[in-house]
């Protein structure tokens, strides 16, 4: 049994239309080599606004800030109505939503999908939580 799966990342910034995700998916699926569409959330970039500009990155010209991305389980709510095989992978963290919260967008996902969508949950970073006023000591 064959337990390795081929995903490729859509960055799903909030400058691009969501409807994105079904065209991109369509295309992966088409391939017949890709097995899941990986969609990831982040609340801050790894880059700091100071150096996001076109001095020193042109795509600076086109994309006004990095520092957040659009829902994961909505983009992929878009993609999957595109798609007939392709399985999804969303990447998030703990920190963000409650426990209740991702089961059932999960097992949604997953009844979807037909058992083709995983989950990749991190322990969440303060540096996409801080700023919106969730206290990391809280715990998972």
């Amino acid at each position: 049994m064959n337990n390795i799966r081929t995903g490729i990342g859509l960055w799903a910034g909030r400058f691009g239309n969501p409807k994105i995700a079904g065209q991109v998916g369509k295309a992966m699926e088409a391939t017949g080599h890709v097995d899941q569409l990986v969609i990831w959330d982040q609340l801050n970039s790894w880059w700091p606004q100071a150096l996001w500009e076109p001095s020193v990155t042109p795509l600076a010209k086109y994309v006004p800030d990095t520092d957040s991305s659009a829902d994961p389980f909505v983009m992929t709510a878009f993609a999957l109505a595109a798609v007939e095989k392709l399985g999804f992978a969303i990447c998030t963290d703990a920190l963000r939503r409650d426990p209740p919260e991702y089961a059932q967008m999960l097992l949604t996902l997953a009844m979807a999908t037909e058992g083709r969508a995983t989950l990749c949950l991190g322990a969440g970073e303060e540096r996409h939580i801080g700023p919106f006023g969730r206290d990391r000591k809280l715990g998972l």
